[in-house]
Formats: structure tokens, C-alpha cells, sequence
């Protein structure tokens, strides 16, 4: 068991680096800018102290430049016994703070962390724009579910080194890609989550591509010359 949060930096797991482990005080963890398609929230959360981890997994040479897993985890002081893996969104690439808001605009639940949660968040496995990590297989298989068995392994030794003991129940919650995510956890990952939230999984991606590129077409159909809308057929 870990005395102090900062002891978590000399845990040694394979193929993983810790590159922060710090206490944090009562101070609100900030807005996150991207929470419409995270477990981030839009507000500002006044989480009580906890231990703050960040690191990366499989760091590696790949096709277009470097790549790894990172991830974000934050064990509160005060903790339930909970694990949550909070989701992504979008093609991921980036890391959302790990506080395990519900995923839905608008939603006024008290956020994980803040009720005792053990919270996890990634970026997926590639932080590249758009969609320039496809380029790399194991990056687009990592995207795809393989992230998720490798995040939920170091997290849980992050829980049972601070805590000394493992987690009572596990769960899996995320929106959008997220909720894709959470789909996968259940499929592949069957023994890893006690239950998973899985908010309109994104599946059918190209499907979906299509589907904009039509209402695109439609509108601008409708909008007219110069954005001048046309009158349909009975209007008065």
C-alpha cells in the first residue's frame, strides 16, 4: 500500500511509465471544453483530495510518429471501493479529466469522483488529429477495444498499490464513442466490469459519414441561393 500518492511513481508495471503521481487539495477540478462528448463535465467540480496519476502504456515507434496509450487516474482520499472507467468520444486522441460526469448535455448527477469513485479516462491510444493515427494498425486496433483490457489492468494495480486491496465492483460508462467503448468492454472484457453505461454507442461510423454528407446535401438543397430559403409547397 502506498503512504503517499507521490510513492505510486515507482510502481512497476510492465510496459508501463508514470510521469505524475500528486495529492491534490479541495480545489475544483476545471470545466472540461470538450465534456459535450466526454465524462468531463461543462462545470467546474469541487472534488475533495485525492491522488492524481497520469502515465503511459506501450510507448512505441509506429507508422507517422510515436505512440502510446495514456491515461488519467484520480483515487480519492475518501474512496467507496468503486472502480469507474470513464469513456471517450469522438476518435478519441485526447485525455479527459477523470472525473466520471454523466455523459449527457444537460445531466445534474453528481459526478463519480465526487461520490468516492476510483475514476480512469485515456486518450485511446494515439493522440494525432482527425483521423491520422489510422495509418498505424495497432494504433486502429487499440482505438478499437484493445485500450480498454490495458487501461483497466494499470488501473487496477494503481488501486490495489493505493489502497491496498482491489476494488469491490467495477464499471464501464461512456457516450457516443464512449458508449461504443462501453460495448466493447462488456463483449471482450466480460470479466474486467461488474456493469457498463453504454450511451448511444457509436457504431456504423461510415454508415454515419454518409448519412451527414445527405443532411448536408438536403439543407443546402432547401437553403437556397445565397442561403435564401425557399417557400415549400402550401406555405402561406
Amino acid at each position: 500500500m502506498a503512504r503517499d500518492c507521490s510513492d505510486l511513481l515507482t510502481l512497476e508495471l510492465p510496459g508501463v511509465t508514470f510521469t505524475k503521481a500528486e495529492a491534490q487539495g479541495s480545489a475544483p477540478i476545471p470545466a472540461d471544453p470538450m465534456s459535450a462528448m466526454t465524462g468531463g463535465s461543462p462545470r467546474p467540480v469541487p472534488a475533495g483530495p485525492h491522488c492524481l496519476v497520469e502515465g503511459r502504456i506501450g510507448d512505441r515507434e509506429g507508422v507517422g510518429g510515436h505512440y502510446a496509450i495514456r491515461f488519467q487516474m484520480r483515487l480519492p482520499e475518501k474512496w467507496n471501493g468503486r472502480f469507474l472507467f470513464q469513456g471517450g468520444g469522438g476518435t478519441d486522441g485526447f485525455i479527459a479529466p477523470a472525473i466520471g460526469a454523466i455523459p449527457s448535455t444537460g445531466s445534474t448527477a453528481t459526478p463519480a469522483l465526487q461520490r468516492g469513485y476510483a475514476v480512469v479516462s485515456m486518450d485511446s491510444g494515439h493522440d494525432k488529429p482527425n483521423l491520422d493515427f489510422a495509418v498505424d494498425q495497432q494504433a486502429v486496433l487499440d482505438l478499437a477495444y484493445a485500450s480498454i483490457g490495458k487501461v483497466s489492468d494499470t488501473a487496477k494495480a494503481l488501486i490495489r498499490a493505493r489502497y491496498g486491496r482491489a476494488a469491490q465492483t467495477s464499471y464501464f460508462m461512456g457516450c457516443s464513442n464512449g458508449g461504443r467503448e462501453a460495448m466493447q468492454a462488456a463483449m471482450r472484457f466480460p470479466t474486467e466490469f461488474d456493469g457498463v453505461v453504454a450511451g448511444n454507442p457509436g457504431f456504423h461510423l461510415s454508415r454515419a459519414a454518409l448519412g451527414s454528407v445527405w443532411d448536408v446535401r438536403q439543407f443546402q438543397a432547401l437553403a437556397g441561393v445565397n442561403g435564401g430559403a425557399k417557400v415549400g409547397h402550401g406555405a402561406a
